[in-house]
């Protein structure tokens, strides 16, 4: 995107809200869960899970739909 203003000389600060990574908060999901549901949240990992034991299907979302097993 070209800004107007720019062109004509003046100065403009472009101010962006930072991007928040990781919003999911893995203390909401129950230990003994068999399924993680990490779709609709942003992350820029895959989290390590290791305590959930029981978990068989991790649901998460790329550009493309994923189902993990």
């Amino acid at each position: 995107m070209i800004d107007n203003r720019q062109e004509e000389g003046e100065e403009v600060e472009e101010t962006r809200e930072p991007v928040q990574k990781n919003q999911f908060d893995l203390d909401a999901i129950e230990i003994d869960s068999t399924e993680i549901d990490l779709t609709h949240t942003r992350a820029d990992h895959i989290p390590d899970l290791s305590r959930f034991e029981k978990v068989e299907v991790i649901f998460m979302i790329s550009t493309t739909n994923l189902r993990m097993q």
